[in-house]
């Protein structure tokens, strides 16, 4: 009769992969139920304008003419491209554009179709407990960016 050398039971290497398997498939499943923070939240909106500002604008270079993005309490909207996105719940959004006499607060912002003829802007998104991010629209460059 053969007797076998190997006793019942896990090899060091199956165990470790075993617990392998069993931390990545942890992780995966607490990151699905793990709700956004405020900070997030706001980082994501921030980029979500920002992008949809950058797509105005090229649009607004391609064709020429200058669109325009209307801000209100509840969302905000770009006619030409059919563009309508809500706030999240809680969010304060302030609209600004420099003119010759300083800042003004504004209910939109036109993005020029034309180099260099980018009006300065900048629009304050803010939650609860001081967090706030700024879209900014650059007055030669036209670059949109968020300012953290």
């Amino acid at each position: 009769m053969a007797s076998s050398c190997r006793s019942a039971g896990f090899t060091l290497m199956e165990m470790l992969a075993a617990l392998g398997v069993l931390a990545l498939a942890a992780t995966l499943v607490t990151a699905q139920l793990r709700q956004p923070g405020e900070q997030s939240r706001l980082d994501q909106t921030a980029d979500v304008l920002m992008r949809d500002m950058q797509r105005a604008q090229t649009e607004a270079r391609r064709s020429g003419e200058s669109l325009a993005l209307s801000l209100s309490d509840d969302g905000y909207r770009i006619e030409r491209l059919d563009l309508a996105r809500p706030w999240p719940q809680g969010l304060a959004v302030q609209g600004r554009v420099r003119l010759a006499s300083g800042w003004q607060e504004t209910g939109g912002v036109v993005l020029a179709g034309r180099p260099l003829a980018h009006q300065e802007a900048r629009i304050v998104l803010a939650l609860g407990d001081g967090l706030s991010r700024t879209v900014r629209v650059e007055p030669l460059t036209g670059q949109i960016h968020v300012e953290r």
